[in-house]
């Protein structure tokens, strides 16, 4: 096992390519000596079951003092951000005498998204 190998006060990843089942006592002993658990929900096959179980890992004792990061959702932060900050505008100007806006995503050639907001009068 790799746990003896472990350097002291080292923060320590566990990336997790399988179910999470907090039964698992593989899983559970990995996840004991680690700070922060990485999953990928991309990969999930059940992503709606396999979600409800990860989530018992934060009513589980043993996970108190673990994070848990998900790369799918971290591939998301740019969509995620984009579309924030279409609703702040939105929010900033209800109520407002501008024309409503609608907004566009396109992708330029380096398949980079881009917001094009328009006025609709």
């Amino acid at each position: 096992m790799a746990l003896p190998l472990l350097i002291p006060d080292l923060t320590t990843f566990l990336w997790w390519r399988d179910v999470v089942q907090v039964s698992d006592k593989i899983f559970g002993t990995l996840l004991g000596a680690s700070d922060r658990l990485v999953i990928d929900s991309a990969e999930f096959e059940d992503p709606e079951n396999d979600l409800v179980e990860t989530d018992k890992l934060f009513v589980h004792d043993s996970c108190e003092n673990v994070g848990i990061s998900d790369l799918n959702w971290a591939r998301l932060t740019f969509w995620r951000e984009l579309l924030a900050d279409f609703t702040t505008f939105q929010l900033t100007n209800r109520g407002s005498t501008n024309c409503t806006t609608s907004a566009s995503i396109m992708l330029d050639q380096n398949a980079s998204p881009q917001l094009w907001r328009r006025k609709l009068c």
